[in-house]
């Protein structure tokens, strides 16, 4: 009840309904594949959630990034098998930058033509500092510039997520990269107040 699609949802109102289909260990270049999946439940808009980690490890890891006959429930084991499959494998190689920056803006481009295919707008959601890419280790391209160019649809949550940074000893749940119950109660105002601007203007192309 804490995580940030519901508190998002109850900052919506009456009039929208959020529904949280994110799966633990899936990135951002298996994306394609979850819409395809997820325009069969005929949603008014899909919004993408934009992760620091999601990027690195290369497309088509996931031996079911593919397949598009699988029902969502098994999806929601994504977690469980990628630790399978990784400890009876070696450790997955990590992308340089520039072949980061090749498949992300190929991966909106092939989001961008779903969008138009399946008339289902899709929203991207930043939710990094748009710092993170000259530190972060393996080294990101700036991904924010990437979506901002690419895309047709974006929230930048930037700035919310720069404050909650500052002071992550607050927020942060101690050991691990997510935020706690107060942390996600100031990330879901923002979010749901630029959703909520964003979404009358959004139309597939």
């Amino acid at each position: 009840e804490f995580a940030l699609p519901t508190l998002v949802d109850q900052q919506m109102g009456k009039q929208y309904r959020v529904w949280n289909f994110g799966v633990p260990g899936r990135n951002f270049y298996q994306m394609p594949a979850d819409v395809k999946r997820l325009a069969n439940l005929q949603p008014d808009l899909i919004v993408v959630n934009l992760f620091v980690n999601d990027f690195h490890e290369p497309p088509g890891q996931c031996m079911l990034s593919k397949t598009t006959d699988w029902v969502l429930p098994i999806m929601r084991a994504c977690h469980i098998c990628r630790w399978g499959v990784l400890g009876l494998s070696s450790a997955p190689t990590h992308l340089e930058e520039s072949t980061i920056e090749e498949n992300v803006v190929n991966t909106i481009q092939q989001l961008e033509r779903q969008s138009q295919e399946l008339s289902i707008p899709i929203l991207f959601v930043l939710m990094m500092d748009h710092h993170v890419h000259r530190d972060f280790t393996p080294r990101l391209p700036p991904i924010h510039t990437l979506v901002h160019t690419h895309a047709s649809h974006w929230i930048d949550l930037q700035e919310v997520w720069a404050t909650l940074l500052i002071q992550e000893s607050q927020y942060q749940i101690a050991g691990e990269y997510h935020w706690n119950e107060q942390g996600n109660q100031i990330l879901a105002t923002s979010y749901a107040k630029a959703l909520t601007t964003r979404i009358p203007t959004v139309q597939p192309k």
